[in-house]
């Protein structure tokens, strides 16, 4: 199988560490996408979505980057990568309050943070599942 530099990889370390950057392009480039859509003034919609939809909004945004940066950095500890990524969400509550267009929240911050957790724990229990399981 070709690599993104077009030529066969040399051995197995070789294409995982090839892959392992494309995760973390993405995964930057989706943490990126947070970031400016976070602060962007929220556009008006023509139908009011129910009450609190934006929570699993924010619950599925960093249910999806806990899950990518686990794969962009899978030696990193869960504990360093949730709280790694809790605080991004916290601070972007918090630049929402300097904004003019937007508002910083506690609740939105937890569901981030619930995201984060949930995600982890969920992908640390399949991993444990993994390595229970004998070799065929």
């Amino acid at each position: 199988m070709a690599t993104s530099s077009g030529r066969e990889p040399e051995n197995f370390e070789q294409a995982a560490a090839e892959s392992t950057i494309h995760w973390r392009a993405l995964a930057w480039i989706c943490a990126a996408a947070v970031l400016v859509i976070s602060l962007l003034p929220v556009p008006d919609l023509p139908v009011e979505p129910p009450q609190d939809t934006d929570k699993l909004v924010h619950f599925g945004l960093y249910c999806g980057l806990a899950w990518l940066f686990s794969r962009a950095y899978p030696r990193c500890s869960f504990i360093m990568l949730g709280g790694i990524l809790t605080g991004y969400g916290a601070l972007i509550e918090f630049l929402q309050t300097a904004t003019t267009a937007r508002y910083g929240s506690f609740a939105d911050g937890l569901a981030n943070a619930l995201g984060v957790l949930i995600m982890l724990l969920l992908i640390a229990s399949i991993r444990r599942r993994r390595a229970r399981r004998p070799a065929r």
